[in-house]
């Protein structure tokens, strides 16, 4: 029977053909209108399929927006015991536990989870998919301090991304994470040689209006750079970098459908950083006001 809407498979292929054109030739404003319709056309075909599966994972969001963790963490699990679960879910399945995780400071369930993702998305045999994959487990590794294993994650993140401009976001994304390997290691010539061009392709994509994703990657290019300022002892350059990540955590909250628990515990993780900071400082009323701010966060989210 025909479908009133357009397959998603076409519609997918049509709208990433479309936005690589239009950032191939630096027409930003093309891109960002085409993210809008992608955004519209998956949100239309939700709607418009009903699934179990699906019923499941909007319940579950549902929870975690409520800050009701445990049942959180049920129906995610609940939905990987279903048989026959596509492996692009699975894979966004595991992505939620270990944001869920993240959230709730379980560290290791949090790696486990990103491994997982990591196995699915290799199975998939979709590299896009395998690289975004790599660099949240290569963030998980680094929290965890390890390093070593970090840097066999980077690298083979680094050997699946060919030299097409479409490229160039996750290119960025994999080179900031390379820095942060190096930063561990404390090769700080190899830190500088990743960070400065990573920053130039960023800055350059952060033309896109609503791209919240390339506003997430420059965040985090802020994050690593901070931590290489402290690491010099320089304090000040130091808290200028985490005021850039805060700045940036508060531009994407704003951004249409991206207001969730998820962006307002990345301005609570980085007012927290600054608390720190601001105190060694010796900046003791700008370090208490980041503080009663990330507390009030924390106590909205039940997470304090």
């Amino acid at each position: 029977m025909p479908r009133d809407f357009e397959t998603e498979s076409d519609a997918n292929l049509r709208f990433v053909k479309q936005f690589h054109d239009a950032v191939r030739i630096g027409d930003f404003l093309k891109a960002t209108t085409n993210s809008r319709d992608v955004f519209e056309f998956v949100t239309k075909n939700e709607a418009l399929r009903p699934s179990h599966d699906l019923s499941l994972l909007n319940s579950a969001s549902e929870f975690v927006n409520n800050s009701d963790w445990i049942p959180a963490e049920n129906q995610y699990l609940e939905l990987l015991k279903v048989p026959d679960v596509e492996r692009l879910v699975r894979y966004g399945i595991h992505k939620k536990l270990a944001s869920l995780y993240i959230l709730l400071d379980r560290e290791l369930d949090t790696l486990a989870q990103g491994r997982f993702a990591v196995a699915e998305a290799r199975a998939a045999e979709i590299p896009f998919l395998l690289v975004m994959a790599l660099i949240f487990e290569g963030k998980c590794l680094i929290k965890s301090n390890l390093n070593g294993e970090a840097f066999d994650v980077v690298n083979e993140a680094a050997s699946l991304i060919d030299s097409d401009p479409t490229f160039d976001q996750v290119r960025a994304s994999v080179l900031t994470l390379r820095s942060e390997c190096n930063l561990g290691a404390n090769a700080f010539d190899k830190v500088h040689h990743d960070l400065d061009p990573a920053f130039v392709t960023l800055t350059e994509l952060s033309k896109l209006e609503n791209a919240a994703g390339v506003q997430c990657d420059l965040a985090y290019w802020w994050s690593v750079t901070a931590k290489l300022r402290f690491k010099l002892n320089d304090k000040k350059e130091g808290i200028i970098a985490l005021r850039e990540e805060l700045a940036i955590n508060r531009k994407v909250r704003l951004m249409y459908g991206c207001e969730d628990v998820n962006t307002r515990f990345e301005i609570a993780t980085t007012l927290k950083k600054l608390t720190v900071a601001m105190s060694d400082e010796g900046s003791r009323d700008a370090s208490e006001e980041a503080f009663g701010e990330y507390f009030e966060i924390m106590v909205g989210l039940g997470l304090a």
